[in-house]
């Protein structure tokens, strides 16, 4: 390897510039779009050995920027997933909007509820319950399948 001194200062320029654009960029995102990448490394970090959970949460979303289900469906599949880690599934309060909130109003019970404003509290029906259960546990089936055939190819 040759040494330039004008080709190693360039270097030292442009990667001067990256950082200062990346700091930049990072200060001027607003607190919800910081939250929501923390949120998302949270939900990796809390399902890393089931990447099915991870997917699925993302197709929720999906599903929901799609307009194809409402909030309290949303709140329903997001609680349904994350049933076993109650800071996930309160922390997707900050997504909700105005007026929608998850809510556990009695931690023996470790039951969920939602409240729009103004009515009472809806309780959230357990998995065994859930009348998207069939749909959800096919969706998971598929994705495992998937995953595993990507694993046997590699």
């Amino acid at each position: 390897i040759i040494y330039h001194p004008h080709l190693h200062q360039q270097l030292i320029s442009i990667a001067s510039a990256s950082v200062h654009y990346i700091r930049t960029y990072t200060s001027q995102m607003n607190s919800k779009t910081k939250y929501t990448y923390m949120y998302l490394d949270e939900v990796k970090a809390e399902f890393g050995d089931h990447p099915q959970v991870y997917h699925e949460f993302l197709h929720i979303m999906r599903t929901f920027k799609s307009q194809e289900i409402d909030i309290p469906e949303v709140i329903f599949r997001v609680t349904q997933l994350f049933h076993s880690n109650q800071s996930l599934v309160l922390g997707f309060n900050t997504f909700l909007p105005d007026g929608f909130q998850i809510v556990i109003p009695n931690q023996d019970t470790g039951s969920f509820y939602y409240r729009t404003a103004g009515q009472p509290l809806v309780l959230i029906p357990t998995t065994n319950t859930c009348t998207h259960k069939r749909e959800h546990d096919s969706r998971m089936q598929q994705q495992e399948q998937q995953e595993q055939q990507e694993q046997q190819e590699q």
